[in-house]
């Protein structure tokens, strides 16, 4: 007994029946204890349990004669064992539990409802086996924990549970070799390999820390494989697997290169990994895995990646890194080299992984060791060490690796150091080799008698018999370094150029020697007729069609031997920069001009660079071709900037090389153009002499016009005011807030200049200048001086006369029904673009009520805040409805009465020739077959987009069973698809239709939602005043919307054809009735702002009883100035509300 834990053995004998069962015996230790009365206080169980108040009770399992345990299928006991199968009858491990258990009704297993009571007396039971377990594993050992599993029935979580415990408590069966030095928190270790887990690896429990306990191992292979998993509970803390990946990082020179195991003894650290048994291990169970992967698998597997400080024992016992180090070397012992590697210890370098990829390690041989004595430069004691070893050596040398040896830099030259064979040279041509003395190394007598040796076995070793090109190149420098490069050479230096020049002519007539030459030829200097050196390659010959370039001496070449142009030939033209230079230093050669140009240009950029060069000769003096340009037959363009020459003697090449030069064109260009301009702002006081040059920029397309928008700061538009002449920019040009106009109201212009009014006038015209600018500026976005005034404020005349009586005939003519029919098309016949006409000029002629004529014309207009007032041929006046007209002779009267005419048919700054267009279109006869009008009766525009084929053909084939449909007329407003459009007029169409209308996309659509859905083919203007009921009473033809569709059409109040919109935004639905009799006096503009006020709210009623519906919208009255009367109209709210967010 200790400390209350009481242990007894028990045995049962069973007699023999000879019916049934053999005699047998066996037997079972049993470990008993009481538990404290606190934990079951009040607590109901038998009186076998019942010690006093307290409880006791037992764990059991059997055991051999020599009281080794036996595992079996525990179970629960209560307090004999429970008979049934179920997992609540056992315990789940090899070991027997008995205590007073809450039993099922039945008493075959653990009641389910009882889990507290019962798993308390299960954890009692788990902790009387801890302890059980404690006091026998110093006999029995590692097969104390056998009895951790059931044999029959193996419960793997509830043996992870119980061992979990026995971790928790140290009670595990430990290795006898373990010295237990760290703190007893430190986690019991488990040596295992990775491809066997459920075995304690022998080599890895050698290597584990010695300051680490580890588990013993003849533990059970389940027990293993559930302390290997690191699942569970307390991996890392009570337990923790030391496997191949350990060793691998504790086989370095980092101390802390396996954190979960580092080297705490720094001498401890270096002895192991210096000893090469310790060091074999480590390799051992490094390769374990990757041969168990191997036999599995049948086929190559990767070793483990080879850490950088991976490290193992030399040959000579010191610690190295194994990727520096080889396997073993096959070198003579008598080399007198230093140079032999790291050396694995020979113990480890058959080892198997040593061969694997990523470990396998080179092996050093003789070729290994010539290359490295090439690369680490030895001294020239060490390389002539070597020398004196191949001469002693001859016989043992290979011709496998002679050609290793011959490529050192061992051979020693006349002086006696050690080269590379290639740099000595053996001169077969004398006179070469005289001039050439010390500059080339010829071999030493040692040297020449080893190369016979060498030639009598066979082992090829020539020297070479040209000066190379490096050994040229030493002797051109020392031949040539004293002459001065900075000055012209004197005449002794002279004469000793041309001494060596002689000795260059002698090496040249040895081929070789020549060809080597070649490779420094550049470096070699030549004599320019200045007497200064240079390269020959940057010098030309004074000579043929160069001489007509009159070069500097310093660019011509001086040198009479002229076999030497073979090898280092002077340049074959001169390059620009020579011509340059000529041309900067002696300009004043006009027959060398042309020639100098020409060579320039060629592959040059287009600006030859000399503009700035006082070269081009100009009656009797010479000027700078930035200063020039040439004569054009469209004017001066230039003006003061560029004197203009003639090209009288040039031919177009000449022309073109003196552009490139720097004389501009006649014409500009976009950059010329601009750079012109921006002189000009340099100098205010330049603008008023340069207006004729101006113009004819504005009225090249190269001009302004080309470029302003882009630099639109830049001073270019010519405008006078009160202060004179001068530029101002695109910017400014356009800017609304701006006072500069185009001056086309040349009556207000007259009044504006005389009254010294703060407002600038564009110049768009010059004296001399056949051209005016009006029309580019106003198209560019310049405020028009016309269009700005408008209509005047006021009008008053002196001496007040009768006019004419044609012009109230003509007034008349225009104001009739006739004419508003007609107008456009004999407009658009004489070649009148419709879009040039006013959409509403039939209401503007309307407004006229009176002409008057007056010997003066005085008309107020405001520009801005200021009100100008000045003489003018004709004038209207809004207010009383009276056209002014001065009293001019009758010609000038009517030229008068029909600008003011076209002014109010016309859109703003409609071309001049607008105005006789009216009378020729008035006079003009519409020819048109009688039945197209009848069919059409209208323009395009005011036909219906979306008509039905309402011509006369064969009827459709008859259906006796058709009945129309009532649901036709009730309508289903919704929103209105399809994207807002505007059309465009087309330019330079043929046909009259074509510039009607184009194809706007959803157009159609949108006509007929309107329609069908919003109105139910009904006229708005009829809704106004109407119900439906009341428009298409039931038994008359418009009953059915069958029927009711042929009448009504789609209508654009902004016509079309002068681009109105072509959506619902300017679509309104009328009978074919209405849209004749108000179609045309209806404008958007009107019924826009009537719908912005809102209008009057109106509900339509369509259908009748129970079909009935409601549709919401609004009554709007629109005024119709041409007949001086109004209409109604009805919009459903989903139209009104497309209506204003598209306008």
């Amino acid at each position: 007994m200790r400390k209350g834990l009481t242990t007894y053995r028990r045995s049962c004998h069973i007699k023999a029946d000879a019916l049934a069962v053999g005699a047998s015996s066996f037997h079972e230790r049993s470990f008993s204890i009481v538990l404290p009365q606190k934990e079951y206080a009040g607590a109901e169980f038998p009186d076998f349990y019942r010690e006093g108040r307290r409880i006791r009770i037992e764990v059991a399992w059997r055991e051999t004669g020599a009281s080794r345990p036996v595992p079996s299928h525990g179970h629960f006991r209560y307090p004999i064992a429970y008979a049934d199968t179920g997992a609540s009858a056992f315990t789940g491990i090899g070991v027997h539990f008995s205590a007073p258990f809450i039993s099922d009704t039945e008493r075959h297993g653990l009641a389910e409802g009882a889990i507290r009571w019962n798993g308390d007396l299960i954890a009692a039971c788990d902790g009387l086996l801890i302890r059980a377990m404690r006091q026998i594993l110093p006999k029995v050992g590692p097969r104390a924990f056998d009895l951790l599993l059931d044999p029959d029935h193996p419960d793997l979580e509830r043996t992870s549970h119980v061992l979990a415990l026995a971790l928790q408590e140290r009670t595990v069966p430990k290795s006898g070799s373990s010295v237990r030095k760290r703190e007893p928190a430190a986690p019991l270790v488990v040596p295992i390999i990775s491809s066997d887990p459920r075995v304690i690896d022998k080599d890895l429990a050698r290597i584990v820390p010695p300051d680490f306990e580890q588990i013993a191992a003849g533990v059970h292979p389940d027990i293993v494989g559930l302390l290997a998993s690191r699942s569970l509970q307390g991996y890392g803390e009570t337990h923790i697997v030391f496997d191949e990946e350990d060793a691998l990082l504790r086989l370095q020179t980092k101390m802390d290169a396996n954190p979960r195991f580092p080297w705490t003894d720094k001498s401890a650290h270096e002895k192991a990994l210096a000893d090469p048994s310790f060091a074999k291990i480590h390799l051992d169970v490094i390769w374990k895995p990757v041969a168990a992967k191997r036999k599995a698998a049948k086929a190559k597997v990767s070793a483990p990646l080879l850490p950088e400080a991976f490290a193992l024992p030399s040959a000579k016992g010191r610690i190295c890194l194994v990727k520096s180090m080889f396997l073993w070397s096959d070198i003579p012992t008598d080399l007198p080299g230093i140079l032999v590697p790291l050396l694995v210890d020979q113990s480890l370098a058959g080892h198997p992984i040593l061969g694997r990829s990523g470990w396998n390690r080179p092996t050093f041989t003789f070729e290994e060791f010539l290359s490295r004595f090439s690369k680490a430069n030895p001294s020239t004691q060490s390389r002539l060490a070597m020398f004196k070893w191949v001469q002693q050596n001859v016989k043992k040398l290979r011709s496998a690796t002679w050609p290793a040896v011959r490529d050192l830099a061992i051979w020693p030259d006349a002086s006696g150091n050690p080269n590379e064979l290639k740099e000595l040279c053996h001169a077969t041509h004398k006179e070469s080799d005289k001039v050439l003395g010390a500059a080339i190394k010829r071999p030493s007598r040692d040297l020449l008698n080893l190369a016979s040796a060498l030639k009598r076995r066979k082992l090829r070793f020539a020297f070479r018999t040209h000066p190379s090109v490096e050994e040229l190149r030493a002797w051109a420098h020392e031949s040539f370094r004293e002459f001065p490069r900075d000055r012209p050479l004197s005449s002794t230096e002279r004469s000793q150029f041309r001494k060596l020049e002689e000795d260059l002519d002698i090496l040249l007539s040895d081929g070789a020697t020549a060809e080597n030459i070649s490779g420094i030829a550049d470096e070699m200097p030549a004599l320019n007729m200045d007497g200064g050196l240079g390269r020959w390659s940057e010098l030309v010959r004074d000579a043929g069609s160069i001489r007509t370039l009159q070069l500097r001496p310093v660019h011509l070449l001086d040198r009479p031997r002229l076999a030497l142009d073979k090898f280092f030939p002077p340049l074959p033209k001169p390059t620009v920069d020579m011509v340059r230079h000529a041309l900067q230093v002696d300009p004043r050669k006009p027959d060398a001009l042309i020639p100098r140009l020409r060579v320039m240009s060629e592959g040059g950029p287009t600006d030859l660079g000399v503009g700035g060069i006082s070269c081009i000769p100009v009656h009797g003096e010479y000027r700078r071709p930035n200063d020039l340009s040439f004569k054009g037959n469209k004017g001066n363009f230039w003006g003061d900037w560029r004197l203009a020459i003639g090209a009288t003697g040039l031919s177009d090449a000449d022309q073109r090389l003196y552009k490139r030069a720097g004389v501009l064109s006649a014409e500009p260009s976009a950059e010329t153009s601009l750079a012109f301009f921006r002189w000009l702002a340099d100098d205010p006081s330049r603008v008023a002499r340069h207006l004729p040059q101006v113009i004819r920029h504005f009225g090249s397309e190269n001009g302004p016009r080309s470029w302003w928008e882009i630099q639109d700061n830049v001073p270019c538009l010519p405008v006078s005011g009160p202060g004179g002449y001068l530029l101002v920019s695109y910017k400014e040009a356009v800017n609304k807030s701006s006072a500069y106009y185009v001056d086309d109201f040349p009556e207000l212009a007259e009044a504006l200049q005389t009254g010294e009014y703060p407002i600038h006038l564009v110049v768009s015209q010059s004296q001399g200048v056949r051209i005016s600018i009006s029309e580019h500026l106003l198209e560019a976005g310049v405020k028009s001086l016309r269009a700005t005034a408008g209509q005047p404020k006021s009008v008053r005349g002196s001496d007040i006369q009768p006019v004419p009586a044609w012009v109230m005939t003509i007034l008349g003519e225009y104001q009739s029904r006739r004419i508003a029919e007609d107008l456009q098309k004999a407009l658009v016949a004489l070649g009148v673009s419709s879009a040039l006409i006013n959409t509403r000029w039939y209401s503007q002629i309307g407004s006229i009520k009176q002409v008057v004529g007056a010997r003066d014309v005085i008309a107020t207009y405001k520009i801005g805040r200021m009100k100008v007032s000045g003489r003018v041929r004709h004038a209207f006046d809004p207010e009383t409805g009276v056209l002014w007209l001065a009293e001019l002779n009758e010609s000038e009267m009517e030229d008068a009465f029909f600008d003011a005419l076209a002014e109010r048919i016309f859109v703003p700054n409609a071309p001049g020739y607008c105005a006789p267009a009216l009378d020729r279109a008035l006079r003009a006869k519409i020819r048109q077959a009688e039945h197209l009008q009848a069919a059409q009766g209208t323009t395009q525009d005011e036909e219906d987009l979306d008509r039905e084929n309402d011509e006369v053909g064969e009827a459709p084939p008859a259906h006796h069973d058709w009945k129309p449909d009532p649901s036709k007329n009730i309508p289903k407003p919704n929103a209105i698809p399809g994207n807002p459009a505007k059309s465009q007029a087309r330019k330079g169409s043929k046909s009259g239709r074509a510039r009607q209308r184009a194809s706007v996309p959803n157009e159609l659509e949108q006509i007929r939602e309107l329609k069908e859905n919003h109105y139910a083919w009904h006229c708005q203007i009829a809704l106004a005043t109407n119900q439906p009921k009341s428009l298409a009473p039931d038994g008359s033809y418009v009953q059915h919307q069958e029927n009711r569709k042929r009448l009504i059409d789609a209508h654009h109040p902004d016509l079309v054809e002068a681009g109105g919109a072509r959506h619902a935004g300017n679509i309104v639905v009328l009978s074919h009735l209405a849209h004749h009799q108000y179609g045309r006096h209806l404008s958007r503009e009107k019924i826009t702002a009537a719908l912005k006020a809102g209008g009057k709210p109106k509900q339509v009623q369509f259908g009748s009883a129970e079909n009935a519906i409601t549709v919401d919208g609004v009554i709007i009255n629109v005024g119709l100035p041409a007949t001086q009367s109004s209409v109604s109209l009805f919009f459903t709210d989903w139209h009104r509300r497309y209506w204003i967010e598209n306008v």
